[in-house]
């Protein structure tokens, strides 16, 4: 059970994450926006009817799952890492750890914020993908358990990177080098069944992979993996990921420069 104090402090975390999220909505929502209208413009009315069906469906109703996953990942990643890189850099964080609530309370707070965030950026870009591809939305809950479960994860991730982060160019690092090539090689505009050899074997460790897949399937209804290995796969990305966060923040790890 939570108390009234740990209550009030995750409430006061969230409330902060949301005030900067709708502040500068210019920054946090709207490049949604606009750029998945430019890819949905080339991949649905350019190059989608050049590719003709996959998997029973049209090519811009194919990779529209994988589009909004991407948004949703680089939008929780990007609001956690960001914001608590600049919190950590104002010395916020100190005054939350001498404070008398639990570490899972910070955790917590700041990845709200980022679960929050892929959500609004989650259902304007779906809205987006619905008017430019008519995509037909088959399992609902399935798809809100997926923005859900993939603001999560890479919540988490953005936290940690936030906790190792020792100057701003570590922030931009990731999701440049690292976080991009795992989305395009994820099987955003492809299905990965289709690469050769050993390049479909690693495309089998990138938890992208998995993230698209589950969210391809709440969406048209296909998967080139069972569901059940899949959600077990991304919910032990989340609980490895958890405890990593949990423990650096306890030992005080990366808390300061």
């Amino acid at each position: 059970m939570l108390n009234k104090v740990s209550l009030i402090a995750l409430r006061t975390i969230v409330a902060k994450e949301v005030e900067f999220i709708f502040n500068s909505w210019s920054q946090t929502l709207l490049p949604a926006v606009t750029t998945s209208m430019l890819y949905f413009l080339v991949f649905g009315n350019i190059l989608g009817n050049r590719f003709g069906l996959m998997h029973g469906v049209s090519y811009a109703q194919y990779v529209a799952p994988g589009l909004i996953m991407m948004v949703v990942i680089n939008n929780a990643y990007g609001q956690v890492s960001g914001n608590y890189f600049v919190y950590k850099f104002q010395r916020v964080v100190d005054e939350l750890l001498i404070a008398p609530i639990s570490v899972h309370i910070i955790l917590w707070g700041y990845v709200l914020g980022g679960i929050i965030r892929s959500f609004l950026t989650g259902i304007l870009v779906t809205a987006v993908a619905m008017a430019f591809t008519h995509v037909v939305m088959q399992h609902v809950f399935f798809i809100l358990g997926m923005f859900f479960l993939s603001g999560l994860l890479f919540s988490l991730a953005g936290l940690l990177n936030g906790l190792a982060a020792k100057k701003f160019n570590d922030i931009m690092f990731i999701p440049t080098f690292v976080l991009t090539p795992l989305i395009y090689l994820g099987g955003v505009f492809y299905a990965v069944n289709l690469l050769p050899g050993i390049w479909h074997y690693l495309s089998l460790f990138n938890p992208i992979f998995y993230l698209i897949n589950a969210f391809r399937f709440a969406m048209i209804g296909y998967s080139e993996v069972n569901l059940l290995p899949t959600l077990a796969i991304i919910l032990g990305f989340i609980l490895a990921l958890y405890a990593i966060v949990i423990y650096m923040l306890r030992q005080r790890i990366g808390v300061r420069f």
